[in-house]
């Protein structure tokens, strides 16, 4: 777990996040969406650049297919842990871009 899929957490952290994580629901993968939303809406892409579940190549393809904002972090694939700093960067980035301007 903590070599592949976050490598960048301290030992007792990855010893936790094994324990919680649970199975993989495989049937999800057979879904077939419709019309993505990425389609009719803005989207922002945090890229982990040290991410050794999804290579950072093809998030870097994903990102662009969706012309996505595209923010890119040293991080493994569990950044809402290790750089959760970063990741709400890039959520409080896209909420001020939906937020109606009435709000702001």
């Amino acid at each position: 777990m903590r070599s592949d899929f976050a490598q960048d957490l301290r030992a007792d952290e990855a010893g936790i996040v094994a324990a919680k994580q649970g199975p993989i629901f495989m049937k999800s993968f057979d879904d077939k969406i419709k019309l993505a939303a990425w389609h009719s809406r803005p989207v922002f892409y945090l890229r982990t650049s040290d991410d050794h579940m999804i290579d950072p190549g093809a998030q870097q393809l994903m990102a662009t297919r969706m012309h996505a904002t595209l923010t890119s972090i040293a991080a493994s694939h569990v950044p809402m842990i290790s750089r959760p700093k970063d990741v709400v960067k890039v959520i409080v980035a896209a909420a001020e871009l939906q937020r109606p301007a009435v709000a702001r």
